[in-house]
């Protein structure tokens, strides 16, 4: 019994650390049955004050107290080989992380699962004895995302007076994100003096000489026509052939521009086109499976293909604009003209951004995406990331800190047409 209680306090801890609002059960239990006493684990999930409703939390028994009063790990965690005796708080909460990580990952089944009510609240009774671990799904409520922190919980557990307690009102902690919603894009100008290295990657082609110059080439031709046609002094006659020729040559150059940017385009979407096929053609040949350990460590880097030369990370796929494209590890200015490129972050750390030229076979269009639309994400290991669409924005070309903003699982980001502004797509991730 005396390891029973250790463990017992050990939980306490644990409770008072990371979950500081339990309420203590006010009736002590009938003696001391840790084996057949049944427990109870009572969730308030609230925002200052306002209940968080219709919100999914699942309890997994971790350990159950063998004959020896010793916790041993269920069925449902025997192949984690986690330590379970702990000695603080911090060992206890990583502890956590770690098991909803492996949940993730192998797709574990809780034993039972619920929904908050209109009160913020639900309850699981009738416990056996043991460690529990509780998860929550991440809820957009009110245009804020709130995702549970996952915890421990032991039952029984000793109170402030240090009697045994079967009962535990748990109050989550919660990661809150508060992305605003503007009804039309927000331009944000430049913060701060123009340091070097503060700028984000130029990603437009050179667009906007085509109608100038177009638009210049023909208003200079035809007055040079009227000059040389509606007069008959040699003078204007001379002063409208010179018209004519630059006004034929500004054409041509808008021509030639046009053309030049159009075979970059082209040979963009060959280039990625190609990458995607060898790519899905070496992911098809390792027979590769989901399941892999980011979701255990989500600090992990990145596994990379190396696709005819280029390293990829995995490929992105956005149905609303039939659009399917490799991603490339590493962002430079050459990789850009084959494929967008993971500019920061990664998809397992919730804070991955990707940058593309605004080729229309690339990024050319994502500011006619929708908020909800759909984007996926798969890495080379065939884990697969789903997306929603949440807002867009314009930022400026020097909003580096603004465009590594970490309450966004993804972004997607280009250059307008005339390449002075970022179009900047923002995403959460959908619930697991």
């Amino acid at each position: 019994m005396k390891r029973l209680y250790r463990i017992m306090i050990a939980a306490l801890v644990l409770a008072a650390t990371l979950l500081p609002a339990y309420a203590w059960g006010a009736e002590p239990p009938a003696g001391q049955k840790a084996q057949s006493e049944k427990g109870k684990i009572s969730i308030h999930y609230s925002d200052d004050g306002a209940a968080l409703e219709n919100v999914t939390f699942s309890v997994y028994p971790v350990a159950g107290f063998n004959a020896a009063n010793e916790l041993e790990l269920t069925d449902y965690f025997s192949a984690c080989q986690s330590e379970i005796n702990l000695h603080d708080a911090e060992e206890w909460k990583e502890l956590a992380k770690t098991l909803e990580g492996y949940v993730q990952r192998d797709k574990v089944e809780p034993a039972f699962n619920d929904q908050t009510d209109a009160r913020g609240e639900v309850n699981f009774d009738n416990l056996e004895t043991g460690l529990y671990l509780i998860c929550g799904e991440s809820a957009v409520i009110n245009g804020k995302k709130y995702t549970p922190l996952p915890c421990l919980i032991c039952l029984p557990y000793l109170d402030d007076d240090g009697t045994v307690q079967y009962s535990a009102v748990l109050k989550p902690k919660k990661d809150i994100q508060d992305p605003t919603n503007p009804t039309e894009p927000t331009t944000v100008t430049p913060p701060g003096p123009k340091t070097p290295g503060s700028k984000l990657p130029q990603t437009g082609m050179l667009q906007w000489p085509v109608p100038v110059a177009s638009a210049l080439g023909l208003i200079v031709f035809l007055t040079g026509v009227i000059l040389s046609f509606k007069t008959d002094k040699k003078s204007k006659k001379i002063a409208g052939t010179v018209f004519i020729c630059v006004g034929v040559a500004a054409i041509a150059a808008a021509a030639t521009l046009f053309i030049y940017n159009k075979n970059i385009e082209y040979k963009a979407a060959d280039d990625a086109r190609e990458l995607l096929e060898e790519f899905r053609e070496q992911q098809g040949e390792k027979s590769v499976s989901p399941g892999d350990s980011y979701a255990v460590n989500p600090w992990a880097e990145m596994p990379v293909e190396v696709v005819d030369g280029c390293a990829c990370v995995g490929a992105l796929n956005i149905p609303a604009l039939q659009l399917e494209l490799p991603v490339l590890n590493e962002w430079s200015y050459d990789n850009l003209k084959k494929a967008p490129c993971r500019w920061f972050g990664t998809a397992y750390r919730g804070n991955m951004v990707i940058a593309a030229h605004n080729y229309k076979t690339h990024f050319g269009k994502i500011q006619s995406l929708e908020k909800g639309d759909e984007i996926i994400f798969s890495d080379v290991e065939g884990n697969e990331f789903r997306y929603q669409v949440s807002m867009i924005e314009i930022l400026s070309p020097y909003s580096v800190d603004a465009m590594k903003d970490d309450k966004w699982d993804l972004t997607l980001f280009t250059c307008t047409y005339g390449g002075e502004y970022r179009v900047t797509v923002r995403c959460l991730r959908e619930s697991i």
